[in-house]
């Protein structure tokens, strides 16, 4: 069987840029969000979402560089799936999912964000869609945070994604949003390793550039 052409580079790398937490939602979990360091993403490289983690702790997660032109995309647009409409708080909260500029790509994963608005610019720089050929199935879990106590009218959570039993899945770090509890996503995604080329970790990606 012949042995699949990479048409990835990835890395990983820590996501210790602080992108948004939920500092004054009254929620009962603690949630940050997270992003690479800028020296991760120049020239060529971008990530697949933001990770999540139940507090002040960074986390890790993959950086990517095209070998084949195509297998990236842009996001078009992000729909809102959780806001904290309707709970008081002096700040709002809201969790949004990606939609791909093609239908041939996903967006692996969603952000959190400091307002009811679409995420900025700034908050999505360097996010990219990815081709589905390039995916392998993986389990949503754990649910990282829910907005339990934040007295809002709707219920939403973040979920993990495990790559656990599946030798060929490369976890990306990104988490998915979704309505209510204990309501894990149907649907998740890791990387297919045999369609990538892995360089070295906690580098910085400016030397592995082509």
């Amino acid at each position: 069987m012949a042995v699949p052409t990479p048409r990835l580079r990835v890395q990983t790398v820590p996501f210790s840029a602080l992108l948004n937490n939920d500092a004054g939602s009254g929620a009962d979990k603690n949630l940050a969000s997270w992003k690479p360091d800028k020296r991760f993403v120049h020239f060529g490289w971008y990530y697949l979402g933001p990770a999540a983690t139940n507090g002040s702790n960074d986390a890790y997660g993959l950086v990517v560089n095209e070998i084949v032109p195509g297998t990236l995309g842009q996001v078009n647009d992000w729909v809102q799936v959780w806001s904290d409409a309707g709970s008081g708080n002096g700040t709002d909260f809201s969790l949004w999912r990606g939609i791909p500029d093609n239908p041939a790509h996903v967006v692996l994963g969603g952000i959190f964000v400091r307002s009811h608005n679409k995420p900025t610019i700034d908050e999505s720089r360097y996010i990219r869609t990815i081709d589905k050929d390039m995916l392998v199935t993986a389990k949503a879990t754990p649910e990282i945070w829910n907005d339990m106590g934040s007295g809002a009218r709707a219920d939403g959570a973040v979920w993990g994604i495990s790559t656990a039993g599946n030798t060929k899945a490369i976890n990306t770090g990104a988490f998915i949003p979704v309505q209510g509890y204990n309501n894990p996503p149907g649907v998740a995604y890791a990387l297919d390793s045999t369609k990538v080329t892995v360089v070295g970790q906690e580098n910085d990606v400016d030397v592995q550039d082509p």
